[in-house]
């Protein structure tokens, strides 16, 4: 999968000792269920940290975690500015053990590791070691581990490869282990604001994320690189990046129009080798995968960056690149004419729900929603599909907007904020644009704004929501500058952009016009289409101190128009799904995804040809997989094209023709668009009925 480089991470230039308790009481001021007592607080606190600083309980022993707990009196009294005993206390451990594990890891790989010992060991391993002892052979697994995934990896990738010939690369492989690990540990000691900042900044998040899971701590970089993604434009350099079969990290596209591609020397399967930022040392990326490369660009929103690349004629070059504020066309509305001759059906594409205040040429979803469906109808389609699969929200106040183009009047869902008493939140226009036949299109990874309007437009039988169940997050936050004197009823929006320092807290609940919820549970489609995003393990519900469902009384002025023939379209499209080849394929590679889930938890072996073994019969059915799922993305019915009303624009930007003709081929062989298709057609003759 490729990685998008946008955005930056959070950077600040001083310690921020005193931000704790700014933190702490803006989200008690502002939040709409803050924890019911200061020891569930710090409680919650220290396992954030914890588990941020620590994810595979490779620093900190049982004793070490202990002593943290049993200085939650400390934390109390500095999350209320009397001191900062709890946060150098930890800081000085943490250096230690980082100290430590360097120590450990450039020892442990300075020789061969040993490859015929029968042990084994856990990918996801959450319980922390109890001696140092114990760390120190946690750690020889953990690199021992890696060094093997290397070596499975040359193995797997040379048919005429042996296990003794590939042995034989073994120093390489762990030299590569070894240069990857160190960097990781390395990095919070060379983050660009300093140690202090990055354990600070870590300590101000946990804060936020001890309230619930959509609570941030932001410096103005983190804030932007938000902003980015859920907004139309970032902070970027223009170039995506994945990893070729050699596992190195190459440049898989470049942006037209972006610097990467004004520089005029970046190309598809450049392979990154160094990066260096204006006025710092470069950094050797041997053995660093494309996650790793991610994040390290992402460190900067505002210095130029020095790139080392290597052409695929062995030829190496620095290239220095600036990021800049960009929009990327698939981050807005996009619209399409599904043409199967007799049955006409407009599709729109809603990655996300973007402002106005957050796009300089003022662009925002719902307008753009509306001049599309404007388009559409001048085609004279028979019903829309509106496509918020993998939409992960953004401007409520777009959502309700967007709503509206298809309900006529009335409550669209209800709000309830840091008080007992819920409020309504209506349709801003009377009238609808578009009163035809409509689905919606969502998933597991269609969250918050997205889940809003597909609730709405669901409650009120205005559309059919077809596809797997959503995210589960019925909360909406705010982003305010780091000040705990704000008043909400003076304070002016365009103030929240002052400062260097930001929360974004979660200030309310919202509801479906029912009095439910879909908090945690997610939206519920009236016609199940299975997705491997069911499959991956995530949503709402796997949340650290996610908000509990709850539910208030049902709006009174709600008027649902007549009931749709869900039953029997979903008993024809589930017949349908059940015989489709297609389908059946999908469901397998869930049970392969489930699979690889559950293993991670599972005793890996690190004996040598045990491992090897594994790997490859591993290998061997995820390729098979991955081969048979290539193969399911066929044409359907229908053929797509854009509206006329956009021929003239398509024809000026010429350096997109290549991207605009994948899209169209993409819609073509998507399954589940096939499959709305099919709905549609049932739908429109039960409607001539």
């Amino acid at each position: 999968m490729a990685i998008c480089l946008l955005g930056a991470s959070a950077q600040t230039s001083k310690p921020l000792h005193d931000s704790s308790p700014i933190v702490r009481a803006m989200m008690n001021k502002f939040h709409c269920e803050p924890p019911k007592t200061e020891d569930i607080l710090a409680h919650r606190v220290i396992v954030n940290m914890v588990a941020s600083l620590d994810p595979s309980r490779l620093y900190f022993t049982k004793l070490d975690i202990d002593t943290i707990n049993g200085q939650a009196d400390l934390l109390k009294a500095e999350l209320k500015g009397r001191d900062t005993k709890f946060l150098s206390r930890f800081m000085q451990m943490y250096k230690s053990r980082l100290q430590a594990a360097d120590s450990a890891v450039s020892r442990l790989m300075r020789r061969p590791l040993d490859y015929t010992k029968k042990e084994y060991t856990y990918i996801r391993d959450s319980i922390p070691e109890a001696t140092s002892a114990e760390l120190s052979k946690k750690w020889e697994q953990a690199l021992k581990y890696e060094t093997l995934r290397q070596l499975a990896n040359i193995l797997l990738a040379d048919s005429n490869a042996t296990p003794a010939s590939v042995m034989k690369q073994e120093a390489s492989a762990r030299d590569k282990v070894c240069r990857s690990t160190l960097r990781k540990v390395r990095r919070p000691q060379t983050y660009p604001a300093g140690f202090e900042a990055y354990v600070t900044e870590e300590l101000c998040n946990s804060i936020c994320k001890a309230y619930d899971p959509h609570s941030d701590y932001f410096t103005r970089a983190a804030k932007e690189n938000f902003e980015g993604q859920v907004s139309g434009e970032s902070y970027m350099f223009g170039f995506d990046i994945d990893e070729n079969e050699n596992e190195e990290v190459t440049i898989s596209h470049v942006l037209p129009g972006s610097p990467a591609w004004r520089s005029g020397e970046l190309n598809k399967g450049d392979v990154i080798i160094s990066l260096r930022w204006a006025g710092q040392e470069a950094m050797d990326l041997q053995g660093a995968d494309a996650a790793e490369i991610s994040k390290l660009l992402d460190d900067q929103n505002h210095k130029d960056v020095q790139l080392g690349i290597r052409k695929p004629d062995g030829t190496q070059k620095q290239v220095w690149l600036e990021k800049q504020k960009l929009e990327l066309e698939e981050n807005f509305v996009r619209s399409y004419v599904l043409d199967a001759g007799d049955t006409k059906v407009g599709y729109i594409v809603l990655p996300g729900f973007y402002e106005e205040s957050e796009s300089k040429n003022g662009k925002n979803c719902a307008a753009d929603v509306a001049r599309e469906v404007v388009k559409l109808k001048k085609e004279n389609i028979q019903s829309l599909i509106l496509d918020m699969r993998n939409n992960g929200g953004g401007s409520m106040n777009e959502a309700m907007q967007l709503a509206g183009i298809f309900i006529d009047e009335g409550v669209l869902a209800l709000a309830k904020y840091n008080t007992d008493k819920p409020s309504s939140i209506k349709d801003p226009n009377r009238g609808a644009i578009y009163d035809g036949p409509l689905v919606v299109m969502v998933n597991k990874a269609s969250a918050s704004a997205s889940e809003m309007v597909a609730s709405a437009l669901q409650d009120y039988n205005r559309a059919l929501i077809v596809g797997s169940p959503t995210y589960g997050k019925a909360t909406m936050q705010v982003v305010f500058p780091l000040d705990s004197d704000i008043d909400l009823e003076r304070y002016s929006e365009g103030s929240f952009n002052l400062g260097t320092e930001f929360v974004k807290i979660t200030l309310g609940r919202f509801y479906r016009v029912t009095g439910s919820t879909h908090q945690l549970k997610g939206v519920q489609p009236d016609i199940y289409l299975p997705d491997l995003t069911e499959a991956a393990g995530f949503g709402e519900s796997y949340q650290r101190y996610a908000l509990k469902p709850d539910s208030v009384k049902r709006a009174t002025y709600f008027k649902p128009l007549p009931a749709l023939p869900v039953a029997d379209l979903s008993a024809k499209s589930s017949a349908r799904v059940k015989s489709s080849a297609s389908f059946t394929m999908i469901g397998k590679y869930a049970d392969f995804v489930r699979k690889a889930t559950r293993m991670s938890k599972e005793a890996i072996p690190l004996q040598y040809e045990e491992y090897l073994a594994f790997a490859k019969k591993y290998r061997k059915e995820a390729m098979s997989l991955e081969k048979e799922y290539e193969t399911i993305h066929r044409p359907g019915s229908y053929k797509t094209h854009n509206p006329a009303a956009d021929e003239d624009r398509i024809k000026m930007e010429h350096q997109m023709a290549d991207e605009i003709k994948k899209t169209i081929e993409n819609i073509d062989k998507d399954l589940y668009i096939q499959e709305c298709f099919s709905i549609i057609t049932d739908y429109l003759k039960t409607a001539k009925k």
